[in-house]
């Protein structure tokens, strides 16, 4: 299979090892370090089949670019209507969300509320990925400023956090080991759909419409340690749906990553105040 996201290689995988285990194929995983914009600019034949991005506001585009392939796999249907577009041309599986991620071993009352980390007592014991590192992380940022005032931000600065270059996974919505998760019920949270499309002119379109299948297909869907984005799955551990959350639009985030001017003038804000982000690139590490 070819990777088109390296950035989200480490969460892409499980999916990948995933349909292998389910239908008993052992696909091979080439990562591509070119986007599909600068792929299609060379001129050379589509090397990628199909594609799960964080940047929802590419999808649009391509369908309209004529780029996507319109196709609805099996329970295209049962995805709730604000996370798949009208003509199939692309739809979500499962959602992401951004959770508060704690050691229970570490901290016995954890921070639950935006203005909580503000706290003295979380002085120099805060990780947390560099909001101009990565688009939807700004949007995180974005939307506890415009709830608390930039002063949030700066009482933030001062119990002096860490900050990481990236990440790579979450807990999802169940505890794992000593780590725990939560999201905060008066402040907001940042969540999407997780979505999948296949290109029109991919080398291997009958695989593809395979994988978008197993995607939405009830035996991964159950196993989703997050929100699905089909109607008729539970969420895990009792969670209202995902659309009954106060404190999260799902939808929001599309509209939010289509306005660049905005998103290029958060990453400004943010490298002013703090830096630029340190440390290898993971598009280059051996992680």
């Amino acid at each position: 299979m070819h990777f088109a996201s390296p950035l989200l290689l480490v969460s892409l995988i499980q999916y990948v090892l995933s349909y292998d285990n389910f239908l008993g194929f052992n696909t091979p995983q080439v990562n591509e370090d070119r986007t599909i914009d600068e792929i299609y600019a060379s001129g050379r034949p589509l090397e990628v089949d199909t594609i799960i991005l964080q940047a929802l506001q590419d999808y649009p585009r391509w369908d309209a670019q004529g780029a996507l392939l319109r196709y609805a796999p099996n329970n295209h249907l049962k995805v709730l209507a604000p996370f798949r577009h009208t003509h199939a041309a692309y739809y979500g599986f499962s959602m992401n969300a951004w959770s508060t991620v704690w050691n229970a071993q570490k901290l016995e009352n954890p921070p639950r509320e935006w203005p909580d980390f503000l706290k003295p007592e979380y002085e120099d014991k805060i990780v947390l990925t560099h909001p101009s590192d990565d688009d939807a992380t700004a949007y995180i940022f974005y939307l506890v400023m415009q709830q608390y005032g930039p002063e949030w931000f700066d009482g933030l600065l001062a119990n002096n956090p860490r900050w990481s270059v990236t990440f790579t996974a979450s807990i999802g919505l169940r505890a794992s080991g000593n780590l725990n998760a939560s999201f905060p019920a008066e402040g907001l949270f940042v969540s999407w759909p997780r979505s999948v499309a296949i290109f029109k002119d991919a080398p291997h379109p009958e695989a593809s419409k395979l994988i978008a299948h197993f995607l939405l297909d009830d035996a991964f869907q159950n196993n989703l340690t997050q929100w699905s984005a089909r109607k008729d799955i539970a969420a895990p551990d009792g969670y209202p749906g995902i659309l009954d959350m106060d404190a999260t639009n799902s939808a929001e985030y599309v509209r939010f990553m289509s306005d660049r001017s905005r998103v290029e003038a958060l990453r400004m804000l943010f490298e002013d105040r703090i830096g630029m982000p340190q440390g290898p690139s993971p598009l280059v590490d051996d992680l």
